[in-house]
């Protein structure tokens, strides 16, 4: 039984930091794409929309993109 468990925390493990490494890559994802669009929008004037449009970025991704401009412009 001892090895049984075992094998299953190891499983587990494994599995949980899989899901962190996704993780870390989507937030790393989600920066680069805000970092991005803020350059876009200071280098050339552009708003975040316009910006989100030259990025091509799909509309499904774009509330949450905007959220993070938004709180980061209110905090600069």
């Amino acid at each position: 039984m001892c090895n049984l468990a075992e094998g299953i925390r190891e499983k587990a493990e494994k599995r949980g930091e899989k899901r962190g490494e996704k993780r870390g890559e989507k937030r790393a994802t989600l920066e680069t794409r805000i970092e991005d669009v803020l350059n876009l929008m200071k280098s050339l004037k552009m708003s975040a929309e316009d910006a989100l449009d030259a990025l091509r970025v799909p509309l499904k991704s774009r509330n949450a993109l905007l959220k993070s401009i938004n709180e980061r412009l209110a905090a600069e």
